[in-house]
């Protein structure tokens, strides 16, 4: 797998550092990688780690460090779909759900 080689810095870095991380990406894509996984840089490091839902309801997971990964092209076997939007679900989402009806 083609991994990126930046620094932490670089990563979390302003909009100004961003021409840094796209040559990034440039340059393993002409070396042949379909998928980039590399460091969330909006989350900060142990953030990424949830909830499980136990007797005593939500309980914070242990800490683990966020994700981003790209892949380029299509992915035959992958199924998902958009939960939310802007913070927002999706209008088409609303109609494959049954409404909560409360007594």
């Amino acid at each position: 797998m083609h991994e990126p080689q930046l620094t932490r810095a670089a990563v979390i870095s302003t909009p100004d550092g961003y021409e840094v991380c796209r040559a990034e990406a440039r340059r393993l894509r002409a070396a042949g990688a379909v998928r980039l996984v590399t460091p969330s840089a909006a989350l900060k490091p142990g953030e990424a780690a949830g909830f499980r839902v136990g007797k005593a309801g939500l309980v914070r997971a242990p800490p683990r460090d966020g994700k981003v990964i790209v892949h380029f092209g299509a992915i035959p076997d992958a199924e998902g779909w958009c939960a939310a939007d802007a913070a927002r679900p999706d209008a088409d989402l609303l109609s494959h759900v049954r409404p909560l009806h409360t007594p």
